[in-house]
Parts: structure tokens; sequence; C-alpha cells
């Protein structure tokens, strides 16, 4: 039999099943998968059922037939036994012609295949009625596909038709994704007794569940600053990711719809609906309208903790800075825990606390600085705030405040502040280095015993004394340039008198003559701001210095005065009154 055009995963061969099968016998007819095997077993069970039948009606056959057949030679023997007790001679001769018949006769009755067909001949067995080819369908996986099995036709019945196949499709109800090709198949190569996928449906597609796209990366990875010449900062770590407030963090996609699937009656399969993202909303971040975009809601530290992304207000580092944490630059307040070592950085959009030490690093704050054990700069540290600095001490440091400064004692170190300069406590001192505070300076001690050079400057700031240098500066240089092209002007009239200058000797002359008075105009606008800076620095009546103690070696400066203490004075103060600096006790 040919089993061209099928597939051999499509084949699922049955015949050690259906003789399993056939050999049990079921309590009840099997329901749903299995009531195409069911109908195998029957029709196995009906086959060995008339084979049986068949072989012991031969066998009665034959047994009525010997029986028929002992009864006759009984009867023959018994119709002879008068003759011998006439005769012994002649009871001898009849009981040997007897004795031969009986032998043919049983030689004959042993012959079982000539009994066999004698009995056949003669037998009034009906002649079996034929059996059609039948059809068993099977719905598997929810509906989703049908498997088909045909039982061979039996004693002559009818082969297996598109009809026969079409109508138990019909009334399997299958009506959706029929392998017509594969039905044709078993149609033409007869193919019996074996199961065939014979449709298949559709299955649905689920839709796609919503996904939230990142514009920040959830971990943070160590990411080295590469300095202008080529090498590696290690103390720069990028561990904070700043932020500004409004920025987009993430946003959701929707959900997809599903498609649904139809199995193979036809019936709709619904795909699951896509589930909507969740948003992983954190603090201080702020949700769309329409909920599917998240926004910072203020300036800080983005960070993804706990499952959300947060932005933190303050940075906050649990030990020192050191090599683990690296330098930070943070657009909110920091806290330090511990100290800060040598070499590394802070800057802030915030303030800044620092709970130990601060040795030989910078700190740079929008805010205020906070320092609760002292700092020692060691000659290079740094603390700049454009607001207010406070700390138990500092040593060997710059500081530059834009308002006021506060500490226990400040020695050998610049400070600028542009308000008030207190500096209390147990000890109170102001030892070396040059202080420029434009209000004024409350200290319980100024200078040292031994002499030590210590420079007051009060009514300026920093960026005044900066801008009156630069400017004075610029002035000199525009003075200069002037000069000389005054003379190259002077020069060039002098030989246009004798003879008609050449063209490019002209054009010159012209340059310089535009030249002059723009230059002579910017000077006398810078000239006119160094005038309003000095009516600044003049103008420091309320600048003064009070203090417990003051020691020699002191140079006070007040405006444009200047005075060196040669004395050690007690509970005084210093102040400027009409062009001269005058001490109070």
């Amino acid at each position: 039999m040919s089993n061209k055009g099928i597939d051999k995963e499509d084949i699922l061969g049955i015949e050690q099943e259906s003789m399993s099968v056939a050999n049990a016998v079921p309590q009840q007819k099997p329901e749903g998968s299995q009531s195409f095997l069911y109908s195998l077993f029957n029709r196995f069970s009906s086959k060995q059922e008339n084979k049986q039948n068949a072989t012991e009606t031969k066998e009665d056959k034959l047994n009525s037939q010997t029986i028929s057949e002992e009864t006759l030679n009984a009867n023959n023997f018994s119709t002879n036994a008068p003759a011998e007790a006439d005769s012994e001679s002649h009871t001898v001769g009849a009981s040997s012609d007897n004795v031969v018949d009986l032998q043919e006769q049983s030689a004959t009755l042993t012959d079982d295949d000539a009994l066999a067909t004698a009995v056949t001949e003669n037998s009034d067995e009906p002649i079996p009625e034929p059996i059609d080819a039948e059809v068993e369908i099977m719905l598997d996986n929810g509906k989703m596909s049908a498997t088909i099995c045909v039982a061979s036709p039996k004693d002559g019945g009818e082969e297996i038709s598109k009809e026969m196949l079409n109508a138990a499709l019909e009334n399997s109800g299958i009506v959706y994704g029929i392998n017509e090709n594969r039905l044709n198949e078993i149609v033409e190569n007869k193919l019996y007794d074996k199961l065939y996928r014979i449709a298949e449906g559709t299955p649905p597609q689920d839709g796609a569940d919503g996904d939230i796209i990142d514009y920040f990366p959830r971990t943070r990875e160590l990411n080295f600053k590469t300095r202008d010449d080529g090498s590696i900062d290690f103390k720069s770590l990028n561990l904070i990711n700043n932020v500004k407030k409004d920025v987009l963090i993430c946003e959701a996609t929707l959900p997809t719809e599903p498609v649904d699937g139809t199995d193979v009656q036809g019936n709709p399969i619904p795909g699951r609906k896509g589930k909507p993202a969740t948003i992983p909303r954190g603090e201080n971040t702020v949700l769309s309208e329409d909920k599917q975009k998240l926004y910072t809601g203020c300036e800080g530290n983005l960070v993804f903790l706990g499952g959300r992304f947060s932005v933190q207000k303050v940075f906050e580092v649990k030990g020192n800075v050191d090599n683990s944490i690296g330098n930070i630059d943070f657009s909110g307040d920091v806290i330090v825990r511990g100290d800060v070592y040598e070499g590394f950085t802070i800057k802030s959009q915030g303030n800044v606390t620092i709970i130990g030490m601060v040795e030989g690093a910078s700190i740079y704050a929008q805010g205020s600085i906070n320092i609760s054990k002292g700092m020692n700069g060691m000659r290079k540290g740094v603390l700049e705030s454009q607001k207010s600095i406070t700390s138990k001490f500092l040593e060997n440091c710059i500081i530059k405040a834009k308002e006021s400064i506060q500490a226990e004692s400040i020695i050998n170190s610049t400070v600028f502040c542009e308000d008030e300069l207190v500096v209390s406590g147990r000890k109170g001192a102001m030892i070396g280095g040059s202080f420029t505070v434009y209000k004024q300076i409350k200290a319980k001690v100024v200078g040292a015993p031994s002499n030590i050079p210590t420079i007051i400057m009060l009514g300026v700031t920093p960026e005044l004394i900066k801008e009156k240098n630069e400017l004075t500066k610029q002035i000199n240089e525009l003075k200069e340039l002037d000069s000389g092209i005054e003379k190259n002007i002077i020069y060039l009239e002098k030989i246009a008198e004798i003879a008609p200058l050449k063209a490019e000797r002209r054009t010159q002359l012209n340059q310089f003559k535009i030249q002059r008075p723009l230059n002579q105009m910017k000077q006398a606008q810078l000239e006119k701001r160094l005038q309003e800076i000095n009516e600044i620095v003049d103008n420091v009546g309320k600048s003064r210095l009070t203090s417990n103690t003051v020691y020699p070696g002191t140079q006070i400066t007040i405006g444009h005065i200047t005075t060196i203490v040669q004395n050690t004075t007690s509970n005084c103060s210093f102040y400027l009154v009409d062009g001269e600096i005058k001490t109070s006790y």
C-alpha cells in the first residue's frame, strides 16, 4: 500500500496500540479523545470472535461426524455378532474384513484437511457480512487540531471514499483548517489503520505587554575621567547622576491588542490582552498627564533603588571621601559622615556638610560649607562658598565666602570674605596669612607674640580687588597703545608734507586715525569704572577690626590707608576716619 505524499511526522502507527486495546476488555465505552480507539477495539474484538466461532463450528462438525461414524461401526459390529456364534472361521474372516474397513475409515477421519474440506462443503454456516471502511476522528489540543484514522474494510466491504471522509468531518463539526490534499491522499492510496493530522486551527496571538523605555541607566558604573594630557583621574569615579528639574526619566509603551485564533470547528479563540507597564515612580518624580512618562521633580541625584527611579536632593556619604567614593560633583546638598582625604574634590550646587575633618582637599559649594572638626589644607586645600563657611579651625588653606566666615582659629591661611569674619571660641586667634574682609572682623587674638606677619584688609572684596587690578592693567596697555599710534600718525604726516605717500602708507595713516579715537573712548570707560571702585573702597565707614589683643607685625589696611601695629594693643577697634586709621579702646 503506498504512503506517497504523507509526512512521517503525521503518521502515528497504532498497530501495537490497537492489539493491546483489542486484548483488553473495557468496562464502558471511553469518551473524548479515545473514542476512535474504542471503535478499533470493537472491530478487533468482533474479528477475533468470528474466528473463534468459526473454529468452534469446525470442531463441532468434526466431532459430530466422528460420532456418526462410531455409531455406524457399532451397528455394524452388532449385526455381525450372531454370525460369529455360528461359525468361528466365518467370524474370524468377517472380523478381519471389518478391521480393515475401520482402519481405512479411521485413516480417512484423521486426515484433517480432507475432513475440514468435507465439513466446510457440507456446512450450513452463513457467509460473513462485508464491513465497509470506517472513519474515526479525534480532536486534540483543545480542538486546535484533528487526527483521523480509517479502519480497513473487511470481507469485501466498501473502500474509503472522499464522501465518507467529508461526512465524518461534518459529523465531528470540523470546518476550519482542513488539509484537503491529505484527504485525497488517504482516498487515493487507501491509507488504513494509521493516524494522520487532518486539520489544524490557527492559534491566537497574545497582545504584547507594555514596556518601559529608560533614558537613564538603572545601574551606575565606574567611569574614570580622562585628563587633558590623556592620563586617567582615578579620583573621578562619576558615581553621581546629576539631573535638572523636568527631565524625562522614562516612558511606557502601550500594550498591543491580541489577534484571535480559530479552532478546527470554526470557533474563535480569544487572545490574551497585553498588560500595561508599571512606571517605576519614586521620590521627587512626576508623572505626565497621560501617566505614560516620568519626569524629575527637582534637581538632584537620579538613582534607581528598590525598583523605582528617585531623585535625591541630598548625596550622603556614610564614610570617608576616599578612593571608594572618588570626587563628588552634585547638584544638591552633600553630607559626608566621615573625613575628606587629601587630593579629593567636592563640588555642590547646594550645601556641603562634613562631620569629620578635611585634609588637603578642595570644596566648592553654591550654598554654605560646614566642617565639624576643621580643615588642614596642607597649603593646597581650598574652601569656596557662595554663602557662608563655618569650621572648627582652618589652617594652611584658601578660604573664600560671599557671606560670613566663622571659626575658632584661622592660621596661615588666605581669607576672602565679603561680609563679616568672626573668629571666636576658646582660642579665637587669627595668626599669619592675609584676611580680606569687606565689612568687619571680630577676633580674640590677631597676630602672635613672635610678630608673625598678619595682613588685614578691610572695606574691599576679592572681586573688587581683582577688578581694580584688571582695570589698571588694561588702562596702562591702552595708554601705551595710544602713545604708539600717536607717534605713527605724526611720523606719517611729516612724510606726507615732503612728498605724496604711497598707497600703502596712506592706508596705514587712515587706520591709525580711526583706531586712536576708539581706543581713547574705551580707555575713558575703564577709567570711569576704576573711579567708581575707588569710591566704593573709600566708603568704608562701617569697616573695622575689633579684637581683644593685636600683636606687633599686624598690618591693617582700611580703604587706601595702611598702618602697621608696633605695639601690643588690647581691647581695641581699628577704623577709618577722615583718611586716617584710628584706634579706640
